[in-house]
């Protein structure tokens, strides 16, 4: 990771200091080490203005760099589909001492360890690795990070794979799956890539029959939907560096509009669709917020992507206003059932694309 390591001067420490990231409670305690005790009436400013005036060491600097990591946050998911002859413990043999076949160098990061484990039809793979932001003011520049990439053995003998979207667990997915391909030539990967879908039309249909319906759930309404212009976007998805160009529209039908269909004219592409959606086999079921996201790079290549917001409860037919999370079971089943729709109506649109031309070449 290309970064060069400085000493925090007294302006670095102001800065740091007279945010909101670092709580007043450790201000105070910074100060109280040197047995300094501060006035409550005393302001943020004058206070990290003076403890920037006094001599700091390696344990203030920590104490400080706390305060400015960001909280764990839920990742949207990526997915995959692979069958193979390889059994889950060839897939540990293969991915053994994974840090070293990991031949890749990805900006502003390093990869710290990955740890590999076995856990009934589960193969679990850890990554810990630091993030280095040099844009951000220096308390703020080191983020360190894990990623979860797991195989799960399907009751139809196929690996389901799940990992953060995130642009290094892309990366080494990525990587990983290539060893698995020098391991078996036979491998068959399924993933939901819509650059094959040219036609606006199809475009639009995939996602409006994706959130309509999967499953036993009935999409309730639109939260909000987002587009952007691929040509003018960058390659990175934190939202801190990520610009969002074009429109943002929420409602209950918008997405029915024939205004959308222009934006997919016009050579936009979906960004985020997020929707509400109810189990249409209960009287009076909870209403779950589900999102999916897609990514897209300079070489066109897309990620697709999907979370899970939590659940609106249902009291006696009112909806509480609060999301509650949900299980990592639920998460996992609604993750498994939205991945098989959108690769459903993948096959479908191949499948009419195939048999359209079919019926044009022989006219």
């Amino acid at each position: 990771m290309n970064r060069k390591y400085a000493i925090p001067n007294d302006y670095n420490i102001y800065c740091a200091l007279s945010t909101g990231k670092v709580p007043e409670t450790i201000l105070r305690k910074l100060f109280l080490n040197r047995g300094i005790i501060v006035s409550p009436k005393t302001t943020r400013e004058n206070l990290a203005n003076y403890f920037a005036s006094l001599m700091q060491g390696y344990n203030d600097y920590q104490d400080i760099s706390l305060q400015h990591q960001k909280l764990e946050r839920s990742e949207y998911i990526s997915s995959k589909e692979i069958s193979s002859e390889l059994n889950l413990l060839d897939l540990g043999n293969s991915l053994n001492n994974l840090k070293d076949k990991l031949d890749i160098k990805i900006s502003n990061t390093e990869l710290k360890d990955v740890k590999t484990s076995i856990f009934g039809d589960s193969l679990a793979i850890e990554f810990e690795y630091e993030k280095f932001y040099p844009e951000k003011q220096m308390f703020s520049q080191i983020e360190q990070k894990r990623g979860l990439l797991t195989f799960k053995k399907s009751e139809e003998g196929k690996f389901y794979i799940e990992h953060p979207s995130t642009n290094e667990m892309l990366e080494w997915s990525d990587s990983i799956i290539d060893l698995l391909e020098n391991e078996d030539e036979n491998i068959n990967i399924q993933e939901i890539d819509l650059s094959g879908i040219t036609n606006p039309e199809d475009y639009w249909s995939f996602f409006n029959e994706l959130t309509e319906s999967f499953g036993s759930y009935e999409r309730r309404n639109v939260v909000e939907i987002l587009f952007k212009d691929i040509s003018k976007g960058g390659e990175t998805e934190d939202s801190e560096e990520y610009q969002l160009i074009s429109a943002s529209y929420r409602g209950n039908q918008l997405h029915l509009s024939d205004d959308f269909k222009q934006k997919f004219n016009d050579g936009y592409k979906l960004y985020k669709f997020t929707w509400d959606c109810v189990d249409k086999s209960i009287s009076e079921p909870d209403k779950y917020r589900l999102s999916i996201k897609i990514f897209y790079n300079k070489e066109g290549r897309n990620n697709f992507s999907f979370i899970t917001r939590g659940l609106y409860k249902n009291k006696d037919g009112i909806y509480n206003k609060s999301l509650q999370s949900l299980s990592n079971a639920e998460e996992e089943k609604f993750n498994r059932l939205v991945f098989a729709k959108g690769l459903e109506l993948l096959n479908n649109l191949e499948n009419q694309t195939g048999l359209q031309a079919k019926i044009e070449t022989d006219e």
